[in-house]
């Protein structure tokens, strides 16, 4: 987990909607999606949110939640600074059920969204977040966060965490770069846990983006998904 330092009451957080707008249109410009031959490895398939999905750049990036657009595709939102580079993306580790491909993407910082177009239908989606445990959170919602409210993620390493959110528009210092208008709450975050979808019983609230060790009580700060799903016109399901 890279070290951050952060300060309340920054850049508003439309300098971050400004970033995923100026892509959000071309990012959606394709049509519906296109089936892949089927296989029967392919219908044992299903992605959710807090499932990893693996880029032909290497790398894994943890799914934030699956959205859909009007006219019917599907999407999975990950945090660009994981999926940049990636253009490809399967569903198991040897790479061999594909899944879709990166529709649409912010700068590859910390702080914006890539979208993964769904292309193969033989794939379930569904709207759920998995809790690792084998059991999931049915999403139907999203909303912006407020101080106060409760605030749970599925880290990959901390396993499932939830706190309360305490700031609003916050400014993240990380060593690479300078994010704006994430949100700050109690559900402390360790390495493996970025990219893990935040929420409130079935309203989606956020993607952690960072935090601080746990072993201190720490924190977590999370980009705003309805920020994302306004700049590309989608919702959760």
């Amino acid at each position: 987990m890279r070290s951050v330092s952060s300060t309340t009451g920054g850049r508003p957080v439309r300098i971050l909607t400004a970033l995923l707008v100026a892509v959000g249109a071309l990012a959606l410009a394709a049509g519906p999606a296109s089936a892949h031959p089927q296989t029967v490895a392919q219908q044992e398939y299903a992605v959710r949110g807090g499932d990893l999905l693996y880029g032909d750049h290497g790398g894994s990036c943890t799914v934030g939640f699956n959205a859909g657009a009007a006219g019917g595709a599907r999407y999975g939102i990950l945090l660009s600074s994981c999926a940049g580079g990636a253009s490809t993306w399967y569903a198991d580790p040897a790479r061999t059920v594909v899944v879709g491909t990166s529709s649409g993407s912010g700068f590859p910082n910390s702080g914006t969204a890539t979208l993964v177009r769904y292309t193969n239908s033989e794939v379930s989606y569904p709207g759920e977040v998995a809790l690792g445990d084998g059991t999931t959170v049915d999403i139907t919602g999203s909303g912006s966060p407020y101080v106060g409210e409760r605030v749970c993620h599925p880290g990959r390493t901390t396993g499932l965490r939830c706190g309360t959110v305490q700031a609003l528009n916050v400014t993240v210092h990380f060593p690479d770069d300078i994010v704006h208008g994430l949100f700050r709450a109690t559900d402390c975050a360790a390495p493996g846990d970025v990219g893990a979808p935040s929420f409130d019983g079935g309203r989606a609230l956020g993607i952690v983006v960072g935090g601080s060790s746990c072993s201190a009580g720490g924190s977590a700060f999370h980009l705003p998904v309805a920020e994302v799903l306004n700049a590309y016109g989608l919702t959760v399901y």
